[in-house]
């Protein structure tokens, strides 16, 4: 919880306008649905605040989901319904992610929730509704090979913190909340 204190601190000190929802005294809860455990950096998130907002005057930032919002963008941005193919007729699957914060306009900051790291850390990844994060239904493989964006919700709240307190955006900053993150620069 230090670590997430002191990014809060770094955001306030650069004049960043912070909205922080009350502590979520019980963040087992928080749960979307299939057996996925809430990750040890997002409990102390969650320890914090139930819900953030740390933005540009865009609008880009740090927007963390309250759990009522966690679970209408899984429902209607993240989960695709059954029987979605693409190409090949192989149904695709995005079961596999679990909506946390917003990527802006209809995209979607997710865990990877099949890669879980030894310390219970899931990958974040980039999802927007119409260039979707999927795997493919019956064999479980990606429908690209695309890495993951950053390792962690550490990562993650790390490089948004440095984006939001810096004097330059990064060249991907601009491109939150199109289909696909064109200009990924990788940390």
């Amino acid at each position: 919880m230090v670590e997430i204190e002191g990014l809060l601190a770094r955001l306030r000190a650069a004049g960043v306008n912070i909205e922080l929802g009350a502590p979520d005294a019980e963040p087992e809860r928080r749960r979307t649905g299939g057996a996925w455990r809430l990750p040890p950096s997002y409990r102390a998130l969650l320890a914090i605040a139930r819900s953030w907002s740390a933005t540009d005057d865009d609008g880009r930032g740090i927007v963390v989901y309250d759990a009522r919002e966690m679970a209408s963008v899984n429902r209607d941005l993240v989960h695709m319904p059954p029987g979605v193919c693409r190409y090949d007729g192989e149904e695709l699957t995005t079961r596999h992610l679990i909506g946390f914060a917003s990527a802006h306009h209809e995209a979607v900051w997710c865990f990877d929730i099949t890669a879980p790291d030894a310390a219970g850390e899931y990958p974040v990844v980039y999802h927007h509704q119409d260039a979707p994060r999927a795997k493919l239904a019956a064999s479980g493989a990606w429908e690209d090979e695309r890495r993951p964006e950053f390792a962690s919700l550490r990562h993650w709240l790390k490089v948004h913190v440095e984006a939001l307190c810096g004097d330059a955006k990064p060249a991907w900053w601009s491109d939150l909340g199109v289909p696909e993150l064109w200009q990924w620069d990788r940390f």
